[in-house]
């Protein structure tokens, strides 16, 4: 660990755009999801969703959006760790 302040203004900054930039992709994140939940809706009032390949195209979709989001949270702790280990 470092002591001289001229070192940790640096690690403070990184810190600071590390947490801004997290921060910025929840805030997308959340947006992308109430986009899919208004699409969802829409697309079933219509009744669209009723069709068994649509059914079977949306099945497809989720499970590869579950291995995504599963990938990403390991991403986002691996950065984390990462972050961690500079500021210390």
């Amino acid at each position: 660990m470092c002591s001289d302040p001229e070192h940790l203004i640096p690690i403070a900054l990184m810190s600071t755009m590390f947490l801004m930039q997290m921060a910025k992709m929840e805030e997308q994140q959340k947006a992308i999801y109430n986009l899919k939940s208004n699409l969802m809706d829409d697309l079933s009032d219509k009744g669209i969703l009723t069709n068994p390949e649509c059914a079977r195209i949306l099945e497809a979709h989720q499970r590869e959006q579950q291995r995504l989001s599963e990938k990403l949270e390991l991403q986002r702790a691996k950065q984390e760790k990462v972050r961690f280990l500079v500021a210390f």
